[in-house]
């Protein structure tokens, strides 16, 4: 209701056809014939959007990171959960060799089991945190996402892990903030976490009556299950019930992607990536 009310008629407007729409406007008024574009993650669905709506318009065109613009939400989510399991076994490998602050042991295998066990026992423990916030697995759940973005952030989660064994939940509160740009009053240091909720409900089937989330957490298991059902707690069931009660209908989105007549695309796939 909020986002209606500060967003008005925008956001029956915010899907990928309608900014491949306002794309093709930016290019004709800069007077170009065509349009040249470098896109990155939800980028890359933005660019192959474009180029099936307007292929001729198409120049000079790099999707980077590309994700499957025909896939289901189900189907996309539980491919990414899967990159997220690959990228926490790689950080185990790498933890368990190179660091000796480790607190897992026993190989991959053992590790991985390890960290199921604290996601399955930290709601029990009801870990405060210095400003009296109580930790839940689903908060631990974007906190381990938050440090499987990049190799750079691997120290820091070893750190988090071995402050939640010794009963302290900061770091694992202050992961899970920077994921959502939460400021430390509580206030948000952008709209961003908003945006990507009203887009996914803008373009996606998340809440239409052939996904039911938690009938179908199991499709999240098979791909990551270490972690996948509990990264779903706190994003992929928030927004199916947020878009159940979208007050827009899904947009009208493109079914093929082959940019028939386009000049050739360059598109990058990735190994192993939890993003895209």
């Amino acid at each position: 209701d909020a986002c209606a009310e500060n967003t008005g008629p925008l956001l029956a407007h915010i899907d990928a056809a309608s900014v491949a729409r306002d794309m093709d406007v930016i290019r004709a008024v800069l007077g170009d014939d065509k349009i040249n574009y470098l896109g990155y993650s939800y980028g890359t669905f933005l660019g192959a959007v474009y180029a099936e709506l307007f292929p001729e318009k198409v120049g000079k065109m790099v999707l980077d990171g590309a994700v499957d613009p025909a896939v289901s939400d189900l189907d996309a989510l539980a491919f990414q959960m899967g990159g997220f399991e690959s990228a926490l076994r790689a950080y185990m490998d790498d933890c368990q060799a190179n660091d000796s602050s480790c607190p897992f042991t026993g190989g991959t295998d053992s590790g991985m089991a390890q960290v199921r066990q604290m996601l399955d026992g930290i709601d029990a423990q009801k870990l405060e945190s210095a400003d009296g916030r109580v930790l839940d697995s689903a908060t631990l759940g974007t906190a381990i996402a938050e440090n499987l973005y990049a190799e750079d952030f691997w120290p820091d989660m070893t750190a988090m892990f071995n402050d939640l064994y010794d009963g302290s939940a900061d770091s694992a509160f202050q992961a899970a903030d920077d994921y959502n740009s939460r400021n430390s009053d509580g206030t948000y240091a952008d709209n961003g976490a908003d945006v990507y909720a009203a887009v996914t409900c803008a373009e996606g089937d998340l809440g239409t009556d052939s996904v039911d989330m938690q009938g179908d957490i199991d499709a999240l298991k098979a791909k990551a299950p270490t972690i996948g059902d509990y990264f779903g707690y706190d994003d992929t069931f928030v927004l199916e019930a947020l878009c159940s009660n979208w007050p827009h209908p899904v947009a009208d989105l493109p079914t093929e992607y082959d940019a028939a007549g386009a000049d050739p695309i360059l598109v990058i796939g990735t190994s192993n990536d939890p993003a895209t």
